[in-house]
């Protein structure tokens, strides 16, 4: 039994200092790195199109990080109107208004980027990466796609 809660507590104090010392921009850096060097492989990209693909990848990065707090008060704002004792329609308008707008600078974005990967790689690159985008673009998530 005792060995039990030394395991729980070393697994517990790990997860909290891997949170701590090892999360946010770094592992984004990282994560980034991997998504580029994995494209450059699978694509047998040229270093000047590495960097156009570089550039589109930081961009969308960027939108989704800036574009994270309009979703973070989500919670907060719902709880309020719930907890209130009339319906607040106004502020459900308010919050799904900026969460339509923050999702539309996400999606444009989105779009830029596309269109300079798209008119950064040649035609068979670009097969290649929508082949590999059907095939497994689900991420960890495949199993869902397949169900």
């Amino acid at each position: 039994m005792l060995g039990f809660l030394t395991a729980l507590a070393i697994a517990y104090f790990g997860i909290r200092y891997v949170r701590r010392n090892h999360g946010g921009r770094r592992f984004r850096r990282r994560r980034r790195e991997w998504i580029l060097d994995r494209l450059s492989s699978r694509l047998d990209t040229r270093p000047s199109q590495d960097a156009v693909l570089e550039g589109a990848l930081d961009d969308v990065m960027n939108a989704f990080d800036e574009e994270k707090r309009a979703f973070r008060s989500t919670k907060s704002t719902v709880a309020r109107i719930l907890q209130s004792d009339d319906f607040d329609a106004g502020a459900l308008d308010e919050l799904l208004a900026s969460q339509r707008e923050a999702l539309g600078r996400v999606q444009a974005a989105v779009a830029e980027s596309l269109a300079k990967a798209h008119e950064t790689l040649d035609p068979g690159q670009r097969a290649r990466l929508a082949a590999h985008l059907e095939r497994r673009g689900h991420g960890c998530r495949r199993a869902v796609a397949a169900a």
